[in-house]
């Protein structure tokens, strides 16, 4: 084998080896702007999510919590009500046919 032939050999193994360095640089170059939008997409998700200084979902989860909460809390003193209600209207109906049979007894 002579010199030229192992240059020639030389730099075909070169080319090859840039070749597949080129290959790996349009890869990273495409995985960095695969990045680059998953990054926008997050940051977007994070503004959603936590607001970054807005009301975002997670202080209207809170919020919404602590409605149903509330809710719930009215849910029982409104039930107690109308117990409340329902024996006085039970309670003032006795009283009338009470007094009803009491007339009717002293005539």
């Amino acid at each position: 084998m002579t010199t030229d032939e192992r240059l020639n050999r030389i730099y075909q193994k070169q080319e090859q080896i840039l070749d597949k360095q080129d290959d790996i640089l349009r890869q990273q170059a495409a995985q960095a702007e695969v990045c680059k939008a998953r990054e926008l997409r997050l940051h977007a998700l994070e503004g959603a999510t936590f607001g970054n200084a807005r009301p975002g979902l997670k202080s209207d989860v809170v919020v919404l919590k602590d409605q149903v909460a509330d809710l719930r809390r009215i849910r029982g003193k409104a039930f107690w009500a109308l117990v409340s209600l329902v024996a006085a209207v039970v309670s003032g109906g006795l009283l009338i046919v009470g007094e009803a049979a009491l007339a009717w007894v002293k005539s």
